[in-house]
């Protein structure tokens, strides 16, 4: 493996090879909204193996991904909070707004979100008469805009547990 950086920024930054032109034109194809494409069920049943989860949903970009899992684990009204180096933040703007009908604000400065994950639980957990029920904490992290693409095990995982 050489030491050249993987541009992940977007799948229209790279073209396929010819090897991998001829892969796609021989594999076998269907229409996966009905269950019929055997590549999308392999891969759904793989990752859904690997997170060890009932079922996986494949979707084609990252930030269908973001507003899918905001529907579902908000009502409208909700709040979000939103690191401020989030994708959701600095490229999906109003969207959570529009589809999922739930309020963002962002949590922390500076980038260091994941780093202070924990103090943000308490503004999450419950709601006032004068703030939305926070229902969510939306942290995927847009890894060209900081230096590190993800957050450490150590930092998610206890904001993942189910007493909080």
């Amino acid at each position: 493996m050489s030491g050249a950086l993987v541009d992940l920024r977007s799948d229209t930054v790279t073209r396929p090879s010819p090897a991998m032109r001829e892969a796609m034109a021989r594999a076998e194809v269907g229409d996966d909204v009905y269950g019929e494409d055997p590549t999308v069920n392999r891969l759904q049943e793989r990752v859904a193996e690997l997170l060890g989860v009932e079922a996986a949903l494949y979707v084609p970009s990252g930030s269908m991904g973001n507003q899918i899992a905001l529907k579902v684990h908000t009502r409208p009204g909700d709040d979000v909070i939103i690191g401020e180096g989030a994708h959701n933040f600095l490229y999906e703007s109003g969207a959570a707004g529009a589809i999922a009908g739930a309020a963002t604000r962002t949590a922390l400065s500076g980038g260091s979100f994941g780093d202070n994950l924990l103090a943000v639980i308490p503004d999450v957990i419950g709601s006032t008469i004068g703030n939305a029920l926070g229902s969510a904490i939306s942290g995927g992290r847009a890894h060209t805009a900081l230096s590190s693409p993800y957050w450490p095990s150590q930092a998610a995982s206890p904001a993942c547990s189910p007493e909080r």
